[in-house]
């Protein structure tokens, strides 16, 4: 069975279509990219399919399971993680309270727990610093919204390698959008390329890099050349 599948999704803001009958099936463990000029509604495919915007039209399903009405705690909860451009961190806050914090919708000890610190609450929450150094929300599949921005060379060859490392030793599916063609070709097996809201092509990273529409609409010849 497809893992996620998105069948003909439509979306308005007003009399604006920002996203028009957008397709996807991702499979347990593939790796796939979504690239297009700034404007062409890769944020906005995100963030209807993770529940930030409901769909004007078109189904959304999960294992099987619908996705459409709930809300984005209730899709994380299901096993589909994503992270955002802007990352909103709280300075207050330490890199493990954030992981924590993300952790919350899988904790089980109720408010009786956090307000009198029981034994199921200790026990849950070690258990959640431990999942530290793998995903908070235990996703099935993980979207991940440009992880390389504003980031150096060196930093950009890390966080390449924390993907792989990831996505071989979780077994997850990803979904990247990611505006540095070095990134995705290297790490996906096939790319979709949005443009005003629509998919104008698919295809594996030769493909995509070979394809007129491509180099015309997003690309520019002196990228392939």
């Amino acid at each position: 069975m497809t893992l996620l599948h998105v069948e003909n999704m439509t979306h308005y803001f007003g009399g604006l279509r920002a996203v028009h009958r957008y397709n996807l099936e991702i499979d347990a463990g593939q790796i796939r990219g979504l690239i297009g000029p700034n404007g062409a509604g890769k944020s906005t495919v995100f963030n209807l399919i993770t529940g930030l915007y409901t769909p004007t039209e078109g189904d959304i399903r999960l294992e099987g399971k619908s996705l459409l009405g709930l809300k984005p705690h209730q899709i994380a909860s299901m096993g589909l993680g994503r992270t955002f451009q802007n990352m909103q961190l709280w300075r207050h806050m330490t890199v493990l309270d954030h992981v924590k914090m993300a952790r919350y919708s899988k904790l089980q000890y109720g408010l009786y727990g956090a307000f009198f610190g029981t034994a199921a609450r200790h026990r849950e929450e070690a258990e959640s610093e431990e999942m530290a150094r793998a995903l908070a929300t235990e996703p099935k599949v993980l979207f991940l919204d440009e992880p390389t921005a504003g980031m150096n060379p060196e930093e950009l060859g890390r966080m390449v390698a924390v993907i792989r490392r990831v996505h071989e030793e979780l077994g997850l599916a990803i979904l990247l959008i990611e505006h540095r063609l070095r990134v995705v070709m290297e790490l996906c097996e096939t790319i979709q390329t949005l443009v005003f809201g629509e998919i104008i092509a698919e295809g594996t990273p030769d493909e995509i890099r070979n394809n007129p529409a491509v180099i015309d609409a997003y690309l520019g010849k002196d990228v392939v050349e």
